[in-house]
């Protein structure tokens, strides 16, 4: 089942139904229910148009947008595949089909990030900081995040907010695009959020969980910071990443770094935790080849949360994700040394502890646009 709604974050009552005729841009959320198949098709159904312009203008110019020839993309999803989980292929064949498009066509679409990082063409810009406790006005946790990738400009018009209610497992908010079952930037009926950057590495294999299922098993099986390292760690793994997790409960923020032969956790610090493309911990950083304008966002969003420190709420996280500073050439613009910059896609703002986030994903860049508050209530949890 599916249900669209078409105003802000708020969904519509039951009863309800999103057609492929509901302009996307008057729909920016999306609720699913029920099992794989359920899911699959209802996500389908109501964005098959969106669903086969991902596949056609995203997927299908991929070796413009990131470097990487359709026949790379191709020739490592037979082995992707290998390691999805069953649920997961039933959800995406039933959103082939009622997308009318096929599974490889959706299987290569959630295992972008996954070949493109195999073949190290994959550039990542973006940026994470989290802050709770003393750094905070009220000790709640907030965790910010900016996704940059390029051709973002190209996905604009199929971003989505999703709102799973999976029979198995716990209820979410993802912010993708359509035909995305995989999750990048999300938040669980726990408190747990989720949110990857990109990190290049020469430690990759196509023998591993895509990254974006990784994350949505995440999601939906998590309950804790530790369940979700342990799910990490536990599986294969494809590829560099760096997965920032919060629990505001706690509060707690962890960064795991891995790649596919490491995993190494990183904790918050002072109650501060920044994430960007590079690693820091001792066993993922050696060797790798730093990014220049990582480490210029890096410092940036740390100097800034330090000077807010104690005077942190949300407001001044969007302000700090809207900063156009560049580091390297100490002036204003909106290269990737920004915090902000031309290919910044996605912007969020999470309040675990209360299920909230503020969320822009409907312009580029996204902190320049409007926020739109979604709240995903707590269920009863045994």
């Amino acid at each position: 089942m599916a249900r669209m709604n078409g105003i802000g974050g708020e969904l519509l009552p039951d009863g309800c139904r999103g057609t492929a005729q509901v302009p996307m841009s008057n729909a920016p959320a999306l609720e699913v229910s029920g099992n794989p198949s359920a899911l699959g098709s209802g996500h389908g159904a109501a964005m098959a148009p969106l669903v086969q312009f991902m596949i056609r203008d995203f997927v299908g110019a991929s070796d413009r947008i990131f470097e990487t020839p359709q026949e790379r993309i191709r020739a490592n999803l037979t082995t992707l595949d290998r390691h999805v989980p069953q649920e997961f292929r039933e959800e995406m064949q039933a959103l082939a089909d009622a997308a009318g498009v096929t599974y490889e066509d959706i299987l290569a679409l959630n295992t972008f990030l996954d070949t493109d990082a195999i073949v190290e063409s994959e550039k990542s810009y973006c940026i994470n900081l989290v802050a709770y406790g003393p750094a905070t006005t009220d000790g709640r946790l907030i965790h910010a995040r900016n996704l940059d990738f390029p051709g973002g400009r190209l996905t604009a018009p199929a971003a989505i907010v999703f709102h799973y209610r999976p029979e198995e497992g716990n209820g979410f908010l993802s912010v993708a695009w359509a035909g995305f079952i995989g999750a990048l930037t999300g938040m669980n009926e726990h408190g747990l959020t989720v949110t990857e950057i990109t990190s290049r590495t020469p430690c990759v294999s196509p023998e591993g969980i895509p990254l974006m299922l990784l994350l949505r098993m995440v999601l939906q099986y998590a309950s804790s910071i530790e369940d979700a390292i342990e799910i990490i760690r536990s599986s294969p793994r494809t590829a560099g990443f760096n997965i920032t997790l919060t629990d505001g409960r706690v509060p707690e923020a962890v960064c795991v770094e891995f790649d596919a032969e490491k995993v190494g956790i990183r904790r918050a610090r002072k109650s501060l935790l920044v994430v960007s493309e590079n690693r820091l911990t001792p066993a993922l950083a050696k060797g790798q080849r730093l990014s220049p304008s990582g480490v210029a966002r890096h410092i940036r969003a740390h100097d800034l949360a330090d000077q807010h420190y104690g005077r942190i709420t949300p407001e001044v996280m969007i302000e700090i994700l809207r900063d156009r500073w560049d580091p390297i050439y100490r002036r204003e613009g909106k290269s990737h040394n920004c915090l902000c910059s031309n290919e910044t896609i996605q912007s969020v703002v999470f309040l675990p502890e209360e299920r909230r986030a503020w969320i822009s994903n409907r312009s580029i860049p996204a902190p320049d646009g409007e926020y739109v508050e979604y709240t995903l209530a707590e269920a009863p949890v045994a």
